[in-house]
């Protein structure tokens, strides 16, 4: 998991029910947006909204110019949006799990931070373990054209400036019993 207050930036989301969208149109949305570079990730629901999509920017205005490419191109086909700014969020520990301490939390609220600059390749090196924390750093090497150590020196810097906060897995949370519901 990294600091993204350490990076200046703050997470937004765009809610989207569409309507009488051809399937190319929707296959063309998924695949452009799930490839930006500014997109955390993109989901697609069940319910009240098709699409999720939640954008990793600088500022509102940032987020104001994601909106309206996303209304150029599919406006349309839009029957209905909604926005949300990301203010505060909540990480549970992997203690939570465990009957004994489940009143335990974490909570990570916005506070006035120094912004880091991180190059092409730290970005690229962030962008590799959030999706798979414990990929070997040889690999992310091999990707990328640099040495392993490189790789590992500049996990270890972004870990030494808050950047890198913790290592996580992610739980399938069916497979130990639990359900969730909209």
């Amino acid at each position: 998991k990294s600091n993204i207050e350490f990076l200046g930036l703050k997470t937004y989301r765009l809610y989207l029910k569409v309507e009488n969208m051809p399937l190319e149109k929707e296959k063309a949305l998924i695949n452009e947006y799930s490839a930006k570079s500014c997109v955390q990730w993109f989901a697609i629901t069940h319910g009240n909204w098709d699409y999720i999509i939640r954008f990793l920017l600088k500022d509102e205005e940032e987020f104001k110019n994601a909106i309206g490419d996303v209304l150029s191109k599919y406006g349309k086909f839009i029957k209905a949006k909604d926005v949300a700014i990301t203010l505060s969020q909540t990480y549970l520990p992997i203690s939570y799990f465990s009957e004994t301490v489940r009143q335990s939390f974490l909570s990570i609220k916005e506070k006035s931070v120094k912004n880091v600059r991180l190059d092409r390749t730290d970005l690229r090196i962030l962008s590799e373990l959030f999706e798979d924390s414990r990929i070997p750093t040889v690999l992310i090497a091999k990707k990328f054209g640099i040495s392993a150590d490189a790789v590992q020196y500049r996990i270890k810097k972004m870990i030494k400036e808050n950047i890198i906060k913790m290592f996580t897995c992610w739980l399938d949370r069916r497979l130990l019993g639990y359900s969730s519901y909209k």
